[in-house]
């Protein structure tokens, strides 16, 4: 494979590099592409450019970070005894660079800081770096590989390249193959193509990492559309639950469940989340105590009380140290006009995938969007509460979210008391959001006295200043649950859910049906209620 914008990820190096070098000012914000076209449009541009990519390759290599799932990729070849080498052309010193920082001693460091290495017991065979593109590709054929990943087209379309190497372009707005080149967005979806399911070697190897104990077993409880479940079992008869996270799509789940648990277990006296043994950030994983118990498919009115209990807890929680440089929960809906963007982005991300199914592309273009843009124009028109809808709700509003929660994501007890898991999504949200999301949700059926309960008991929490919030804020939240269950229509989407669980694929169109009406009716509901408070 490739180096750099292959395994090291320089997206955020480039404008911290910018800024840290007095090229742009401090608060200034852009895209390596963006970056490079300011810089080029000035003066003496081009040597700027220059010189700020010999400086981020070499001494401020610091910002970068390693794309997300590459050790995975490689943890995953080692263990399956699959050689894998760096070739790179990348050049002895940066460009204009008058301290001579060599880059490629740089790399290397770099990459020994993230546990990667080559030689005997490392990631890597061997690490090749070139003068030229062109001799780039000649150690690639003299080295007669299976299988090669770059970021760059030109490299992998080069006509002297035997015919049975497999070409990948790692590129993140990858649309499909092109002339004998398969291409993919994510070291994830790379991972699936060439090494697929799991072995019980993997496996194994994975649990004693976070365990740090021997293990005699280990097996899949759920393979679930988002992450994995396993069940380990090491020598001393000890249970544990195994969890395998998917890569960063701008949500870090493995940190917002690890730590919010762990700071919730803390200062939990109900013993309503399960203890956090252990995680691993370059696997993606991470050890929990196994909770023995059954899951709650008819939920009833202790349940919903026990959930009220939590969320009351958690809200006295917010004002801690541990909480305080938590992140916002995932797709959280801080001020009306963020979260109408937010719905609108869901939207326009759909569209590309939607191209391929008609009756998919038909329904958005000629049934959801003018909804959306009724619905919108409504909630902008009838907002008068403080704060205004382009203003911030203040932290001081807000709560600690664990964001997908339900009774899908509890398990309860012998002794009839809940423990609620599955927080990947967890963090600062306003409380309408979660109110909402909860009455929505798909994973549960609720009946009225129980969506009774739930609006009565929320409110009593957070306090009746809510109620406005929420008659203005549940037809947009309702619209983004519509597109979030045609989520599987992407195909980035699908190789994830597929990565997860192989049975999937096995039965796309008749899942794709489904979710499709789901979504037709409660786009329905949305339509014709909208001016009304769902629960009276």
């Amino acid at each position: 494979m490739d180096l750099d914008n292959t395994l090291i990820n320089y997206d955020l190096a480039f404008p911290q590099g910018a800024r840290d070098l007095g090229l742009v000012a401090s608060d200034w914000c852009g895209d390596k592409k963006q970056i490079s076209n300011y810089l080029r449009s000035h003066g003496g541009g081009e040597s700027q450019w220059q010189n700020l990519q010999g400086q981020v390759y070499g001494r401020l290599i610091t910002h970068a970070r390693l794309f997300d799932g590459a050790y995975r990729f490689l943890w995953r070849c080692h263990q399956r005894g699959f050689a894998v080498d760096l070739v790179s052309h990348k050049t002895e010193y940066g460009h204009n660079d008058s301290n001579k920082v060599p880059l490629r001693k740089v790399a290397l460091e770099f990459l020994a800081s993230h546990g990667i290495a080559p030689g005997e017991g490392g990631l890597l065979r061997g690490v090749f770096f070139e003068n030229s593109r062109e001799q780039k590709v000649q150690r690639i054929i003299e080295n007669s590989y299976d299988w090669f990943v770059d970021d760059l087209t030109e490299v992998l379309a080069d006509n002297s390249l035997p015919n049975e190497l497999g070409r990948i372009l790692f590129d993140v707005s990858a649309q499909g193959p092109m002339g004998g080149i398969e291409s993919y967005r994510s070291w994830a979806e790379i991972e699936h193509r060439l090494l697929g399911a799991w072995t019980e070697r993997e496996l194994l190897a994975l649990a004693e990492t976070l365990a740090s104990a021997t293990v005699t077993s280990v097996k899949w409880v759920i393979r679930g559309g988002n992450s994995g479940l396993l069940e380990v079992v090491t020598d001393s008869g000890k249970k544990s639950a195994l969890k395998l996270y998917p890569e960063h799509t701008g949500h870090d789940r493995l940190n917002s469940e690890y730590n919010s648990i762990k700071a919730i277990k803390t200062h939990d006296t109900r013993s309503s989340v399960p203890s956090p043994l252990g995680c691993n950030l370059e696997l993606n994983a991470a050890m929990y105590e196994w909770i023995e118990g059954e899951m709650v498919d008819c939920p009833n009115s202790e349940h919903m009380q026990q959930a009220l209990n939590f969320l009351e807890q958690l809200h006295e929680l917010r004002g801690l140290p541990a909480f305080e440089n938590f992140k916002n929960a995932s797709a959280a809906f801080l001020s009306g006009s963020s979260f109408e963007d937010q719905l609108k982005n869901r939207f326009h991300s759909l569209m590309p995938s939607a191209q391929k199914y008609p009756e998919v592309h038909d329904y958005l273009q000629h049934d959801m969007l003018p909804v959306i843009e009724e619905i919108t124009s409504w909630v902008r028109s009838a907002w008068r509460i403080k704060p205004c809808y382009d203003e911030p709700l203040p932290r001081s509003q807000q709560t600690l979210s664990p964001s997908d929660f339900g009774f899908h994501n509890a398990i309860e007890r012998k002794n009839e008391k809940l423990v609620f898991i599955d927080f990947e999504y967890f963090g600062w949200d306003d409380p309408v959001k979660l109110i909402i999301d909860f009455s929505f949700h798909p994973g549960m059926v609720l009946n009225s006295a129980l969506k009774q309960q739930w609006i009565e008991g929320t409110v009593k929490i957070y306090g009746e200043k809510i109620l406005e919030r929420l008659r203005l804020a549940w037809p947009m939240i309702g619209l983004c649950w519509c597109l979030i269950l045609l989520n599987e229509y992407r195909g980035d989407v699908w190789l994830r859910r597929c990565a997860a669980n192989a049975e999937k694929s096995r039965h796309r169109e008749a899942i794709l049906a489904t979710q499709l009406r789901r979504s037709r009716e409660l786009l329905g509901m949305v339509r014709d209620r909208y001016e009304q408070f769902p629960i009276h």
